[in-house]
């Protein structure tokens, strides 16, 4: 499969009848291999899904994964009242850090058993701050298989604060999945790009023909413009013209595959730069006597249509999400309850006051020796 996670689905290979080799080349690390199956399509199985009847709720930490498949993963700690666990004196992990799950493949995996065989929804408090009115999406397993087909790219929508969750179906009702006691149960999720596969490849594709374009464009001037200096750029590059708006078109038709994914957003924020784009690339056509004095604004300036399309390419690669809780659950009330704003206010006081008593000295407390590093 796709190691970045563009395509999530197993590579298929078209084999004709006959014999065929397989060679492997080790380009790092050391492999040991037990085994290689060849096998077709295999029916996909589906779990059942129904209505919870119970008052269960199991709570999962963020921070408490069992496994993961990347180093980069980690707990990370903020002062947070709305965060579990939280203290007012000393920092706590009480998170799964956003910014270390956020490249296409990673995954996380949580481990968890139930009191009473039955239906159940999935739950989640987490906050996504890093894309402006985008989501992001996750593949999700549990007991490492995809329970039902809303299980590929679950998304999770744009929120600066924390916020809670429940997993639903494409018609917008929540998914209950059968879960049996005296069982221990794992719930995996995946860092999903696959939406953005195909804006991906149209963004690169971009990108190298405008770095294309201008290469001819900077060898026609030689890198040498000047306000007293005239060149006929349609005589050296007679589809000029046509290319930059033909560029404006595409990125309009991107700007608006991406719309689809936030459709109560007028504007989205993480990919406002593409309407810079636009209007930089058709003010560029009217102007084409003078754009080898404008190359900066087509490709080499940090403000630059190359250059901003090169900052949607990164944004488009990266996903992050910030896990606080996981619920397991049957009855949305008994999921905790959200801390209010008195009691954030109580805390933040709190931690004012215990400013004055912390002790942040290192060594021992005796007369013994020591090294302070600074």
């Amino acid at each position: 499969s796709d190691g970045s996670a563009i395509t999530m689905e197993p590579f298929w290979f078209d084999l004709s009848a006959g014999t065929h080799g397989l060679k492997f080349r080790c380009s790092q690390g050391n492999l040991i291999i037990g085994k290689i199956i060849l096998c077709g399509d295999k029916k996909q199985e589906y779990g059942k899904t129904g209505t919870p009847e119970g008052d269960e709720c199991k709570v999962l930490e963020g921070e408490r994964f069992t496994s993961k498949n990347s180093a980069s993963i980690r707990p990370a700690g903020e002062y947070d009242a709305s965060v579990e666990p939280y203290n007012y004196a000393k920092l706590k992990l009480n998170m799964l850090s956003g910014a270390s799950f956020a490249d296409g493949g990673q995954s996380v995996t949580y481990t968890f058993n139930v009191d009473k065989s039955g239906y159940y929804y999935l739950g989640f408090k987490y906050r996504q701050n890093s894309k402006n009115d985008f989501p992001v999406f996750r593949y999700m397993y549990l007991d490492g298989k995809l329970y039902t087909e809303d299980f590929k790219n679950v998304a999770f929508d744009y929120s600066r604060d924390f916020t809670t969750m429940t997993v639903e179906d494409s018609k917008g009702n929540p998914i209950g999945v059968y879960l049996e006691q005296n069982v221990t149960h794992t719930l995996t999720l995946t860092v999903s790009l696959e939406n953005m596969a195909d804006i991906i490849d149209d963004v690169n594709t971009l990108i190298s023909e405008i770095n294309d374009v201008s290469l001819q464009l900077m060898k026609v001037t030689g890198n040498n413009t000047s306000s007293y200096r005239d060149f006929d750029v349609l005589a050296y590059i007679p589809t000029i013209q046509d290319d930059l708006n033909g560029w404006a078109e595409r990125i309009e038709d991107i700007y608006s595959r991406l719309g689809e994914f936030a459709p109560e957003v007028k504007t989205i924020g993480e990919y406002s730069t593409l309407e810079i784009c636009i209007k930089q690339l058709r003010s560029l056509a009217e102007d084409i006597a003078n754009l080898p004095n404008r190359i900066d604004e087509l490709y080499q300036g940090d403000s630059s249509v190359g250059q901003y399309l090169a900052n949607t390419l990164e944004s488009l690669y990266t996903s992050p999400l910030t896990i606080d809780q996981i619920y397991i659950y049957q009855d949305e009330e008994k999921l905790p309850e959200s801390k209010g704003f008195f009691y954030k206010m109580g805390m933040s006081f709190m931690r004012f006051l215990s400013s004055f008593t912390s002790e942040y000295s290192t060594g021992s407390d005796d007369d013994t020796p020591h090294l302070e590093v600074w």
